[in-house]
């Protein structure tokens, strides 16, 4: 009842009151996983997820929440085999299929996300969060068209769903429909205005519109999903196999432009030219100011002026790009 009410830190102290009563039952140990699920206490919910189970190892709905809180800690493969074992146990439990097709999504598998998130909503076709999950693999198979459909689908269900809205617009961006791209950001930042992607996949947006440039993508691994199905990126990931690859695609642009992440510091190694996006408070090696870079010679730093404004970095980033000339 307390979770019904949404009383969650109640909720917990009175599962652990239950527990500490009578630590036999299965039913508080699922029920303190799942309040603590709900509170983002992820890793703290897998002991008790684990109780529950040892006491009902037949219930696919603990095997589907210790599932969800393994994923959530970053145990992808351990939360595999319980979204797994959770799906087996009940056919039809589309949550279960679901976050299965959302860790797959995340493990850069989109084909077995795809099948899960469909079976997902053919057993329930108003379930926003497979059409959701079903939109990224989508994205991630090159079909944007279809993405924006589950999208679309997503949003009907939903109308307040922050991860609808910014999957819309990924769907958007992929088909080039910019406007419509830069509008469903805004609504997904007005639902969630702390996220930092959901501002960071707007921002970008105007650097993608430009027509007097050619995209190329680099990353790899999770993530890059939004990558593959974005016409206006072509997408190398599958040619990048390690550090050696990558470098050898980095030595056939005129510029990479990157996040602090692996890729920048490899193109700043090499001496190629490179922007990094920084944050407002970023890490010591960019220093606090500086838009150049002691360790890279050819990394120059385009940094938040207030913390979460990547629309100011992307808008000097624009201006510099009027004045770049490659080879300069």
């Amino acid at each position: 009842m307390l979770l019904i009410r949404n009383d969650l830190p109640a909720a917990v102290d009175s599962c652990r009151r239950a527990i500490s009563l009578d630590a036999a039952p299965g039913e508080p140990y699922l029920a303190l996983g799942n309040a603590l699920i709900r509170q983002a206490q992820y890793e703290a919910a897998v002991e008790p997820l684990h109780m529950a189970i040892e006491r009902l190892p037949e219930q696919a709905i603990i095997n589907n929440s210790l599932g969800v809180a393994l994923l959530e800690s970053g145990q992808l493969a351990t939360a595999e085999m319980a979204l797994r074992r959770a799906i087996a146990l009940a056919l039809a439990l589309s949550e279960g299929y679901s976050n299965l097709a959302h860790l797959l999504n995340l493990s850069h598998q989109p084909e077995g996300a795809a099948a899960h998130a469909w079976r997902a909503v053919e057993h329930d076709e108003k379930f926003a969060a497979g059409w959701i999950n079903l939109s990224g693999a989508l994205l991630a198979l090159d079909q944007p068209a279809e993405a924006l459909t589950a999208a679309e689908r997503a949003i009907a269900l939903n109308a307040d769903s922050t991860e609808a809205e910014n999957t819309l617009g990924s769907a958007y961006a992929a088909l080039a429909r910019d406007f419509e791209a830069r509008a469903a950001f805004e609504r997904a930042i007005a639902l969630a205005p702390e996220s930092a992607e959901i501002h960071f996949n707007h921002a970008l947006s105007p650097l993608f519109a430009r027509d007097d440039i050619a995209c190329y993508g680099l990353q790899v691994g999770p993530g890059s999903e939004g990558i593959s199905g974005n016409e206006r990126i072509e997408d190398l990931s599958p040619r990048l196999k390690d550090f050696a690859d990558t470098a050898d695609a980095i030595g056939g642009l005129d510029l990479v432009i990157s996040i602090d992440s692996a890729v920048a510091h490899l193109a700043g190694a090499l001496g190629h030219p490179v922007w990094v996006m920084l944050s407002h408070g970023g890490d010591w090696r960019y220093l606090r100011e500086a838009e150049d870079n002691p360790w890279y010679p050819t990394m120059r730093h385009f940094r938040q002026p207030e913390p979460g404004d990547w629309n100011a970095v992307v808008r000097v980033i624009g201006a510099a790009l009027d004045e770049f000339s490659p080879g300069v």
